[in-house]
C-alpha cells in the first residue's frame, strides 16, 4: 500500500530526511544492521570501556597538555629505608655535662636561698604539677609500639624529609626522668634549708630533776599496754641502781601539768623518762638504748640509790618502802584524806592546803 517494510528500510531502501540532515552537520552517522550476536558484542565492549573510564576517574579526559608537561618535569625521589634513631644515644652524656656545669659554677656567685632560683614554693608547685600528670595510655596493640616522625632534610627544606622511627616506650620514660631530677633537686634544697634553719629549742627540764631520773608513769590498769610499758621501764631503770623519781599521773594531777609544760602537745603516751633534766624518750627508746648498751652512758650524770639495808634512807631501793609500800603516796595527816579542814575562827570547812585532789601527800620516807 505504499508503506515500506522494516527489512527494506534496514537494507537501505528508503531513508528519512532527518538522517540526511544529520549527516550534513559535520559528524558522520553510520547505520548498522544489528543482529543478536552483534548486539551482545557491542554492549559488552561498551561496558568494558565504561568500566575503564570509571576506574580512571575521568582523569584521562581532564588532563591537559600543560599538566602532562609538569608531571614529566618533576623527578621521582628514590625510595629510602626508614631511619631508626635511638633517643637514648642522643641523651647519653647530658647528665655528665650537667654535673660538670654544676662543678664549674660552684666557684662562682651562688644565688641567695630566698631567690626565685631556689624558692622551695616554686619547686614544690612544679613537683606537684608533675605528680598530677596522668600516666601515658597503654598501646592498643603490638603494632603501636613504634611511631614515625618526619625528619626534615635541612633548615631550608620545604616539605621533603625522611621518616624517623621512634619507640613510644622511650618517649614515655621522659616524664619519669624529669620527675626524678626534680626530686633530687628538692632534696638538695631541703638539705640546704635544714642547715640554715636554727636548731630546735631544747626541751625544758621538769622541776626538781637534777642529778636523778624522773619517770612519768601511771598505775592505772585500764590500758594494759600502757601499764606494762610503764612498769617494764621502771624495772629497767632500777636495774642500773640510780635514783628514780616515779611521778604517777593517776595519783597527782600536778604531774600532768609538769609533763605538758616540758614536752607540750608532743608528750605522747606514757611513760616518759628524763635523766638529769634531759629527755630520753618513751618505753621504746629506753628498751632500744638498753639493748644497744647506750642507756648506761645516758645515766652517768645521775646519782646512785642508797643500799636497801639503809632504813629510812631516801632514794629508790630494790625493796618496797616501809612507809608507803612503794606507792609513793600516803594519806594526808591534816585532813585524813578528806581534803577538808575545819576552821574554828570562821566556823566553816575549807580546802586542805597540804594534800592534792585525792587527799594524798608524797611519802616522806621515799620521796626525793
Amino acid at each position: 500500500m505504499g508503506c515500506t517494510g522494516s527489512r527494506h528500510a534496514l537494507r537501505g531502501g528508503v531513508r528519512s530526511p532527518h538522517a540526511w540532515g544529520r549527516s550534513r552537520s559535520g559528524r558522520a552517522h553510520h547505520t548498522v544492521a544489528l543482529k543478536s550476536s552483534t548486539l551482545g558484542s557491542l554492549s559488552l565492549e561498551r561496558d568494558e570501556e565504561m568500566m575503564k573510564w570509571r576506574d580512571d576517574g575521568g582523569a584521562g579526559a581532564a588532563k591537559t597538555p600543560q599538566l602532562m608537561r609538569r608531571q614529566k618535569q618533576v623527578p621521582g625521589s628514590p625510595a629510602r629505608e626508614p631511619e631508626v634513631i635511638n633517643v637514648w644515644e642522643l641523651m647519653d652524656g647530658l647528665d655528665d655535662r650537667d654535673e660538670e656545669g654544676d662543678d664549674a659554677n660552684a666557684g662562682g656567685e651562688k644565688p641567695a636561698p630566698g631567690s626565685p632560683a631556689f624558692d622551695p614554693d616554686v619547686v614544690a608547685a612544679f613537683r606537684k604539677a608533675l605528680d598530677e600528670i596522668p600516666p601515658p595510655p597503654a598501646p592498643d596493640g603490638p603494632g603501636n609500639d613504634e611511631e614515625r616522625i618526619k625528619k626534615p632534610d635541612g633548615p631550608g627544606a620545604g616539605g621533603g624529609g625522611d621518616e624517623v622511627c621512634v619507640r613510644k616506650r622511650e618517649i614515655q620514660r621522659f616524664p619519669g626522668i624529669v620527675r626524678a631530677r626534680v626530686s633530687a633537686f628538692q632534696q638538695r634544697i631541703d638539705a640546704k634549708l635544714a642547715k640554715l634553719a636554727p636548731p630546735p629549742p631544747a626541751v625544758p627540764p621538769p622541776p626538781d630533776s637534777a642529778r636523778k631520773v624522773v619517770v612519768y608513769l601511771t598505775s592505772l590498769r585500764g590500758v594494759r599496754k600502757t601499764y606494762e610499758d610503764c612498769w617494764s621501764t621502771r624495772s629497767v631503770l632500777q636495774s642500773y641502781g640510780v635514783r628514780v623519781d616515779e611521778r604517777d599521773l593517776s595519783m597527782h594531777a600536778g604531774f600532768k601539768d609538769e609533763l605538758h609544760a616540758a614536752l607540750g602537745s608532743s608528750a605522747g603516751r606514757l611513760p616518759q623518762v628524763f635523766a638529769d633534766g634531759r629527755h630520753l624518750g618513751g618505753a621504746e627508746e629506753i628498751r632500744r638504748m638498753h639493748e644497744a648498751g647506750e642507756l648506761s652512758e645516758a645515766l652517768e650524770a645521775c646519782e646512785m640509790a642508797p643500799p636497801p639495808s639503809c632504813p629510812g634512807g631516801k632514794g629508790v631501793a630494790l625493796e618496797a618502802c616501809s612507809g608507803c609500800g612503794g606507792v609513793r603516796f600516803v594519806p594526808c595527816e591534816e585532813c585524813s584524806g578528806s581534803c577538808k579542814v575545819f576552821v574554828e575562827e570562821a566556823g566553816t570547812f575549807r580546802r586542805c592546803p597540804e594534800c592534792n585532789e585525792n587527799g594524798l601527800v608524797r611519802c616522806p620516807l621515799c620521796s626525793l
